[in-house]
């Protein structure tokens, strides 16, 4: 068990093993089904999978459930599967207003007889909702596309409004205040809506055979370097079907003494993002490429910020996203 600063965590979920330094992942989603594998580490980390089920109402919104194949719009609704990515749903069990629904949006994309699309935004990210008249709501992110660098890949689940640099957490999907934001207009009492957000689920259109998201995080609070290392053997290893990261600064400052004052990210000794550190709130999920981490070969990926004369400016979050 190799050491990094004060704590140690090796999490082997499904073959692969992580080791990583301070925090992996803390309290993800409490409480919400579809959470598992979590638990206390050294009393300080814990580690977290979030399973991705279909919706029960998929063929009410749109699709046949063995193919995930659009049906026409008298067959049900018109959800745009073949447009949406990591996405968070959930069934109030009763009809709802849809001019209600549309009052949370920024702008309507798309108004159905029985549904809307519009767009919001939350947590550095921009996203649609989707609502129907028999109650079913779905927030999700604009599907990938590595050709024109559109849309979001499944590291859009990752939340980093809030983040505390000190204690940084992840208590909630960036979908979180869209369906809270929905579900507090169409339903009258505020208790159900609590009792509605503790069923949202997730599901990736995009890769409909992929059942769980396994989430790694690591962080440096006010500067410094904090490493992940990560390991798949291909025999024990699932199909990988996307991988991604989400990486934000936050309590940047408003000026520096050194023109290298970065947030820097390495995959393999790799520099692959690097970043000015002298603002706070930002956010980017990227994609990464299918052979980045290669089964049977160790990989490390190092967090740094901070400048080359040992300054510490700001904090850095990085959260690596896998979907099996």
């Amino acid at each position: 068990m190799e050491k990094y600063g004060h704590f140690t965590l090796r999490a082997c979920l499904a073959g692969i093993c992580i080791v990583a330094s301070v925090l992996i992942v803390s309290a993800l989603l409490p409480g919400v089904p579809g959470t598992v594998e979590s638990g206390a580490v050294d009393g300080t980390s814990s580690r977290s999978t979030v399973a991705l089920l279909p919706p029960p109402f998929i063929s009410v919104i749109g699709y046949a459930s063995a193919e995930l194949a659009p049906l026409t719009a008298d067959a049900g609704t018109a959800f745009p599967a073949d447009r949406a990515g990591i996405s968070a749903y959930v069934s109030t069990g009763t009809p709802i207003d849809l001019s209600n629904a549309a009052s949370v949006c920024t702008g309507l994309e798309e108004v159905g007889d029985n549904y809307v699309i519009g767009n919001y935004t939350s947590s550095y990210l921009d996203y649609k909702i989707y609502a129907d008249t028999s109650g079913n709501v779905v927030a999700y992110a604009p599907r990938y596309n590595k050709y024109t660098n559109s849309g979001y890949p499944a590291s859009a689940f990752v939340n980093w409004t809030g983040m505390d640099a000190t204690n940084p957490q992840i208590t909630d999907s960036a979908f979180h205040a869209g369906i809270k934001t929905v579900l507090s207009e169409v339903v009258d009492n505020d208790i159900r809506v609590l009792e509605l957000m503790d069923t949202v689920q997730y599901y990736d259109f995009e890769y409909p055979d992929a059942t769980t998201m396994m989430l790694f995080v690591n962080r440096v609070p006010e500067g410094g370097t904090e490493l992940v290392h990560y390991y798949a053997p291909s025999n024990t290893t699932p199909t990988t079907f996307e991988s991604s990261y989400a990486f934000a600064i936050y309590n940047g400052r408003s000026y520096s003494d050194d023109n290298d004052n970065d947030a820097k990210l390495y995959i393999d000794d790799v520099l692959t993002l690097n970043r000015d550190i002298l603002s706070s709130g930002i956010a980017w999920r990227i994609a990464l490429d299918a052979d980045t981490f290669a089964p049977d070969t160790p990989h490390t990926v190092k967090v740094w910020g901070g400048d080359d004369n040992g300054n510490n400016y700001a904090g850095v979050g990085f959260a690596f996203v896998i979907l099996q």
